[in-house]
């Protein structure tokens, strides 16, 4: 059982203290569940700055391993916000703070936020896709300290035009972006937060997964995207069915930066036992 893409109130849009997160992960049944709070350097949106006092964080996640050590594996993880002119600095704090597990995220695209859709403005949906698509591609390209990619489509979460783009008109684009994520043996993450999208499908979309596996692609983490305790673990079931009919046979956790595999067949069906004595 595992969660490798959580919040807690060490991330600015949550609240939920990291004890009562961690609760939550052990009542699900959780055996490996990975913390990975924002940061996100110039985040466009000046309501907010995504930094993280690393110092008291790390202090908390090091003292709830002790404490829960005999329930749950904790690990220090961190969804890194990335854009052009901020990847040396990212990576110098990365490098730095000795993670188990980095996310390499988009959430803003030519210096303009997704969320509050300054991004869109002026674009069609195919030009926005492609734009989110090429600078992603060459975040990923340039950018060496970051495990997987996070919800790689997520750009059409905020614009709801965009869901009227065909992944084959940007399939070019996203084979580029895949090969890239291959070739430096980096991975993607399934983040099932999508299913309460109404395209209701976790991201990436089963059809990216399809090309990613059909050109070599195997390293795949699980995560539920949770910023509240009801949310973790959410809509597995889905997601390893689906992961399954594609072929793939492992999910992948990180700690100390290194990949382990796990059965996926043995995730789902221990989930499967959870879920009915839930």
């Amino acid at each position: 059982m595992i969660d490798s893409h959580n919040h807690t109130d060490f991330s600015e849009d949550c609240f939920i203290p990291l004890e009562t997160m961690i609760d939550a992960a052990i009542s699900q049944g959780i055996k490996h569940y990975t913390i990975t709070d924002h940061l996100d350097l110039d985040y466009q949106d000046k309501r907010f700055t995504f930094a993280l006092d690393h110092v008291q964080r790390k202090a908390a996640i090091r003292q709830a391993q002790l404490k829960y050590k005999d329930h749950i594996n904790i690990y220090l993880g961190l969804e890194c916000g990335i854009q052009p002119h901020v990847l040396d600095e990212s990576e110098m704090i990365i490098r730095q703070e000795a993670f188990d597990f980095v996310i390499a995220s988009m959430h803003t695209t030519h210096k303009k936020d997704l969320y509050t859709k300054d991004f869109y403005q002026g674009l069609t949906p195919i030009q926005a896709y492609q734009a989110y698509l090429k600078e992603f591609a060459f975040c990923l390209d340039m950018m060496n300290e970051y495990d997987v990619v996070g919800h790689l489509d997520i750009v059409k979460r905020y614009e709801p035009s965009l869901q009227s783009v065909q992944l084959s008109e940007v399939e070019e684009d996203i084979i580029y972006l895949l090969k890239i994520i291959i070739r430096k043996n980096k991975g993607l993450e399934i983040n099932t937060s999508g299913y309460n999208d109404p395209f209701n499908h976790a991201f990436p979309h089963p059809q990216i997964l399809k090309w990613y596996y059909e050109l070599g692609g195997r390293v795949i983490t699980l995560g539920s995207d949770a910023h509240f305790p009801e949310r973790i673990a959410q809509h597995y079931e889905k997601a390893l069915t689906m992961l399954e009919s594609i072929g793939f046979e492992h999910i992948t956790v990180f700690k100390n930066r290194k990949p382990h595999t796990l059965s996926l067949s043995a995730i789902k069906e221990a989930w499967m036992l959870t879920e009915s004595n839930i």
